[in-house]
């Protein structure tokens, strides 16, 4: 998991686009599927009023929207005093995090509940 976890810290900030340049690729070998990723420009105001620039590499067209007449991305930064945007490609989703959470937690709560009850059941036999 090489994405950074989506804490309740995290502040957004819309950026505008100043410039992209966009290109298919693939998504992975095994499925097949492709996404426009898109090498974008940016110029945002952080969340301690200071004016920025960025360049982002890899970003998916999908997450792009139009503002206001102008291209707009969301941006990450860790607290209001950060300095240094987080890409939104390095965000994990909340919803991937409970579901990835859900598909290791979940197997390993049931099976330690059983070995927890199996642990506590009376021997069957007579005292001797």
């Amino acid at each position: 998991m090489g994405g950074y976890f989506n804490q309740s810290t995290d502040v957004s900030v819309q950026a505008w686009v100043t410039a992209r340049s966009c290109s298919q690729v693939s998504d992975s070998a095994e499925d097949g599927g492709t996404f426009t990723a898109c090498n974008v420009s940016l110029l945002y105001n952080a969340p301690d009023g200071t004016a920025g620039a960025l360049q982002l590499p890899g970003v998916d067209a999908n997450r792009i929207r139009e503002q206001g007449g102008r291209e707009t991305l969301l941006i990450y930064f860790a607290n209001n005093s950060s300095e240094t945007p987080i890409s939104p490609q390095d965000i994990i989703p909340m919803w991937q995090m409970i579901f990835l959470v859900g598909m290791v937690g979940l197997p390993l709560a049931i099976g330690g509940a059983a070995c927890l009850r199996a642990g506590f059941k009376r021997p069957s036999g007579r005292a001797r």
